[in-house]
C-alpha cells in the first residue's frame, strides 16, 4: 500500500494503479461521478493513440526513462509476415515496450520540437 506522498521514478503503469486519483480521473469526475464510475468499472482498452501518448509524455517529461522503457522498432519490419512476428517477439523480450519506427521518430520528433521551441522549452525545464 502506498502512503500519500511525492514519487519521483514511478513507472506509469503503478502511478495508475496507485490508490489516489490521476489527473485524468479528476477530470473524469468533474465531468460527473457517473463518468467516473462507468470507466473504472469498463475494462479499459489501450489504443495505438493512447500508447503514442504515454510515449510522448514519458520523452518530454521523462526523458531519462525513455531509453529504458522503450524500443524502436528497426525500419521496414512487416508483422504480417513471418520473420516480421519473429523479429517483433525479440524487441518484445527485452521487457521494452516496442514502438514502430515510425512512433518513435514521431515522439522524438515531438519531443525535440518542445525541447528547441522558445516558450514551451521554458515550460518544460526545472520543474518537478
Amino acid at each position: 500500500m502506498m502512503e500519500p506522498g511525492i514519487y519521483s521514478g514511478i513507472k506509469n503503469e503503478e502511478y495508475h494503479k496507485g490508490p489516489g486519483l490521476s489527473s485524468s480521473d479528476l477530470k473524469l469526475l468533474a465531468r460527473s461521478p457517473l463518468h467516473y464510475k462507468t470507466a473504472k468499472e469498463t475494462p479499459h482498452k489501450e489504443t495505438d493513440a493512447m500508447r503514442l501518448g504515454t510515449a510522448v509524455h514519458c520523452a518530454v517529461l521523462e526523458p531519462e526513462r525513455f531509453n529504458q522503457e522503450y524500443v524502436a522498432a528497426p525500419y521496414g519490419i512487416d508483422r504480417r509476415t513471418k520473420a516480421g512476428k519473429a523479429q517483433w517477439a525479440e524487441l518484445e523480450t527485452t521487457g521494452k515496450i516496442v514502438l514502430p519506427c515510425e512512433d518513435a521518430q514521431a515522439v522524438q520528433g515531438i519531443a525535440d520540437s518542445l525541447k528547441h521551441h522558445s516558450t514551451a522549452s521554458k515550460l518544460f525545464t526545472g520543474g518537478v
